[in-house]
Order: structure tokens, then C-alpha cells, then sequence
């Protein structure tokens, strides 16, 4: 497990990982208005997204890749928002670099990567935290209450599978749905 940093308390600078539609409508805007943190960086593979996120958001420094926010002496932290497909190719790049990361979940699509990014998060002493807000939704403690009733007294049968679609409340916390795209 990581130890706190020294400077533990201060303002964290962060370094943001893609800035694509819940990057920018949600998590972006969320950090920003905290008043916890500055976002010191921002790495984008679409160029001209990241210039237009950037200006906007007053984030002073873009960078073309992981690398470089790795590399950054301004980033203590990184936040990406990008599919779990891409996780496995920056995220021990990232941690290893001792940078703490916040990522969406699942934190991997294969045990062997998850394993990898974990050892990553070990040998920088870096925080890993995976993003999984909907375990704490009314609707979803409820569903999993009804659910373990049902395997409790053997009318469910043995659980094999299971995946749930959630499309119900203000899962954009009240922002205008005002992105900025590019093609």
C-alpha cells in the first residue's frame, strides 16, 4: 500500500488523461470545482481537442502521451478517463513513475494486465484508486439486496453471469452538456 506523501494537505496538481465526453462533462469539471486540486497538465491524442479542452479550462500544459505526463515534475497525480481497453498501456507507465492514479472502471479486461497495473502501483509507491461510484446508488443496493435474498433462499439457482444497465438520474451532476468536439 502507498504512503501518504510528504506533502500531504497541499493543493494536488493533476495531470488529466484524455478529455473526451465523460472526461470533459464530467470528471474535468468535477475536480476543477472541488477547489482541492489545479489541473497542471493535459494529455490528449486528438490535438486540436486538447488545445480547445485546455483553453477553456485554463490548464496550462498539454502533453502528446502518458509518457510525458509520467515525465512531468508538475503532476502528482493523473486522472484518465479513456476505455479499460487502453488502461493495460498507461497505467504502469504512469504508476511506476510514481504518479497516483485515478482510473474509470473495470480496472482491466484481463487479470494478467490488472495484476501488472497493480505491481506498477507497488513498485512507485503510488495510489491506484479505481472509480466505481454506482456501488454507493440507491438502485443498486437495492438490486443487490434482492438479489442475495434470492440466492439466500435458493430461488435464483446458481449466479453464472450477470451485467446491469442504469440509465436513471442526473449522472452529469447538473452540467450543460456543452463539450467541446472536434472531428
Amino acid at each position: 500500500m502507498a504512503q501518504k506523501p510528504q506533502n500531504w494537505g497541499r493543493m494536488v496538481r493533476l495531470g488529466f488523461l484524455g478529455c473526451g465526453f465523460m472526461g470533459q462533462g464530467v470528471h474535468l469539471r468535477n475536480f476543477l470545482a472541488t477547489g482541492k486540486c489545479q489541473v497542471a497538465a493535459l494529455a490528449e491524442a486528438r490535438p486540436r481537442l486538447a488545445a480547445a479542452v485546455a483553453q477553456r479550462h485554463g490548464i496550462p500544459k498539454i502533453h502528446a502521451s502518458e509518457m510525458e505526463l509520467a515525465l512531468d515534475p508538475n503532476v502528482d497525480a493523473v486522472v484518465a478517463i479513456t476505455s479499460e481497453v487502453l488502461h493495460r498501456h498507461f497505467a504502469p507507465t504512469l504508476l511506476r513513475a510514481g504518479k497516483h492514479l485515478f482510473i474509470e472502471k473495470p480496472l482491466s479486461t484481463s487479470v494478467t494486465s490488472a495484476q501488472e497495473i497493480v505491481r506498477a502501483a507497488q513498485q512507485g509507491n503510488a495510489m491506484l484508486m479505481v472509480a466505481y461510484m454506482k456501488r454507493c446508488d440507491p438502485n443498486v443496493e437495492r438490486a443487490r439486496k434482492m438479489i442475495s435474498d434470492l440466492v439466500a433462499d435458493g430461488s435464483l439457482g446458481a449466479i453464472t453471469f450477470a451485467t446491469a444497465i442504469d440509465l436513471g438520474g442526473d449522472w452529469i451532476a447538473g452540467y450543460p452538456a456543452d463539450n467541446i468536439t472536434t472531428d
